[in-house]
């Protein structure tokens, strides 16, 4: 097996770990289904093109289907968000949930972000909780899932909205069972509650804190 390091390395232990932890397999509507015509199966480079509707917009996403996929066998789930002004194609390769080595039998999805942002992100005007929950159910009706091993997973951006915006909704925190955020982008809002850091002062590890108490 490749050494694998960094971001890399966090992701691929994250489903390692996960994949070791689920016991019980709860499949889904999509099992005993014939994968549908033109879609393949393989590594990186091999994931289909897929589109849906989502809150009225067309969505894409990339889907993996690796080698050992049966329609027999629930297999589990990994969606791997992409960071700002990047897409699903860059986040295939630098996750490697598509590589068999890291990877041999999840299925991986990488969406495509409406302008390359999610939502959390201060300029993000799309509904991307909904998008994720159409996808989870468009995929678990099409293939066989075990819907107790469904995970997100992110970078920058696309980190920020799987930890800090999808793992907080309340549908979809039942939906998917673990989440990994990678580096991610947490934004401030726009009030004193929310923390908005043009009129709260933010204490970064307590440094304000021992500079006033030395003062």
């Amino acid at each position: 097996m490749a050494r694998i390091s960094g971001f890399t390395g966090l992701l691929a232990t994250t489903v390692c770990l996960l994949s070791a932890c689920a016991n019980a397999v709860t499949k889904s509507a999509g099992c005993g289904k014939t994968l549908q015509q033109g879609i393949e199966q393989g590594g990186t480079g091999s994931s289909n093109n897929i589109s849906i509707t989502s809150s009225g917009i067309e969505r894409t996403f990339l889907l993996h289907v690796p080698q050992v996929y049966t329609a027999t066998n629930a297999h589990g789930l990994i969606f791997s968000f992409h960071g700002r002004s990047k897409d699903a194609a860059e986040q295939e390769k630098l996750s490697q949930f598509s590589n068999h080595d890291f990877n041999p039998n999840m299925l991986a999805v990488y969406p495509n972000g409406i302008k390359e942002e999610w939502q959390g992100d201060p300029d993000a005007k799309t509904n991307d909780v909904q998008f994720t929950l159409d996808m989870i159910e468009g995929l678990t009706s099409e293939y066989c899932i075990d819907l107790d091993r469904i995970f997100a997973a992110g970078k920058s951006n696309g980190g920020g909205f799987v930890a800090n915006t999808l793992a907080c909704d309340p549908i979809a925190s039942t939906k998917i069972a673990a989440f990994a955020g990678i580096s991610g982008a947490y934004y401030q809002g726009t009030n004193d509650t929310d923390c908005n850091g043009a009129t709260v002062k933010i204490s970064l590890f307590g440094i304000d804190q021992l500079i006033q108490e030395q003062q």
